[in-house]
């Protein structure tokens, strides 16, 4: 099992894993969370949930832009132990996952702040 820790620009893994996030797959982030593949014969990346992008983006910082409660749920308390998502984490701009959660809510109604 491959474990990305790559803190140049987002790898194809990494931009993989932040879309699926904002796609609400949860199978395929759980699948790189746990390093794992629901795809017979190919190989699973385990991706850090703190891993950050170019913009400073970690997961959580998806999942609350997009809204996806049950993934940011699944990132911060039900993610294996040794890789579960920082809701405090900044982005380059200072923004934190809640930070975006308000700024997301406020245009479209998500539930995401009561996680947070």
């Amino acid at each position: 099992m491959k474990i990305e820790t790559d803190k140049r620009p987002a790898s194809f893994a990494l931009a993989s894993f932040h879309h699926a996030i904002s796609e609400g797959d949860h199978r395929k982030v759980k699948d790189y969370v746990q390093g794992t593949s629901s795809i017979p014969g190919t190989p699973g990346i385990r991706i850090s949930c703190n891993q950050q992008d170019e913009d400073g983006f970690a997961a959580v910082h998806w999942a609350a832009i997009k809204g996806r409660l049950e993934i940011l749920r699944y990132l911060v308390e039900q993610a294996p132990e040794n890789n579960r998502a920082d809701p405090t984490m900044a982005d380059r701009d200072g923004w934190t996952a809640l930070t975006w959660a308000v700024f997301s809510a406020e245009s479209a109604g998500k539930g995401t702040l009561s996680l947070l």
